[in-house]
């Protein structure tokens, strides 16, 4: 039972941070189809983010956002 246990927190880790890896990688594939190159800077910052609804709401600015810089912007808001 114990080990069951233990294995079904780790599963469950193992996924939470699969969908975090899934959705920082959404948001860089969509700054990078919308504006290129992304600046490594950026890619950093969002690589070190760990916050799912932080992240979610990143992809919809990322999305909506009229440039680099403009992202720029709201992510350093948004780690302040």
């Amino acid at each position: 039972m114990i080990e069951s246990y233990a294995y079904d927190i780790i599963k469950e880790e193992g996924i939470k941070e699969g969908i975090l890896e899934t959705v920082k990688r959404m948001v860089l594939e969509a700054l990078d189809e919308r504006f290129g190159v992304v600046p490594v800077k950026i890619v950093e910052k969002v690589r070190g983010i760990s916050n799912d609804i932080v992240l979610n709401g990143l992809h919809r600015r990322a999305v909506r956002c009229s440039s680099l810089d403009e992202f720029e912007n709201i992510l350093e808001r948004t780690m302040t």
